[in-house]
């Protein structure tokens, strides 16, 4: 368990301070790049419900699979995290980037008004990441809140976006744990990674 965590942290250092290094320009064409692959999937044409994320630290960047959603009339949703209680997100419905607004860590989230909707009734989950691999795993920033939300709601498909070197070589994993929850796809600039079958 202390390597496993070890090797987590490692991954942690390094992907986070490439991440960082990324210019304006990289994270805007590669976040283009992500959002037409997913724009063009059966998967998320087939969604009436997206829950999505605000981007901070050069993520790759939501905005654009926002604004085709509010587009089609797709509800939409995005987390908000709750200082009491532990670990937990809850997910509020929106409307327009105008309602949303920095909160825990700096991450764009919905208003305290905003009304919360239930994880299990979204078709779509969309989630970020430092690293993942080509059988699902993932690892975040080492709080657990995805993985707390996901395990209470295993019904949405769930998409990691990444850059390419995010996602690992084909016979690499990242360390994971029995409370780590698995990605279906992995999206890239370069590609879509289908991960594992839900059948």
């Amino acid at each position: 368990m202390e390597e496993h965590r070890q090797q987590a942290e490692s991954l942690r250092a390094l992907f986070g301070r490439r991440r960082q290094g990324l210019s304006p320009d990289e994270v805007r064409a590669g976040s283009t790049a992500v959002a037409q692959l997913v724009l063009g999937e059966d998967w998320y044409l087939a969604a009436r419900s997206v829950a999505l994320y605000g981007a901070i630290k050069n993520e790759v960047d939501t905005s654009a699979i926002f604004e085709d959603c509010t587009e089609r009339g797709v509800r939409v949703l995005f987390p908000r995290v709750v200082a009491a209680g532990g670990r937990r997100l809850v997910f509020a419905e929106v409307a327009s980037a105008g309602e949303l607004s920095p909160g825990a860590y700096g991450i764009p989230e919905p208003s305290e008004e905003a009304v919360v909707g239930h994880l299990a009734d979204v078709d779509l989950v969309v989630v970020p990441g430092l690293a993942f691999d080509r059988s699902g795993g993932r690892i975040g920033f080492g709080q657990g809140y995805y993985d707390i939300a996901l395990a209470a709601a295993p019904r949405p498909l769930r998409v990691g976006l990444a850059w390419e070197w995010q996602l690992m070589p084909p016979e690499e994993r990242v360390p994971t744990g029995p409370l780590d929850q698995p990605m279906d796809h992995v999206v890239t600039p370069i590609g879509v990674v289908r991960t594992r079958s839900r059948g």
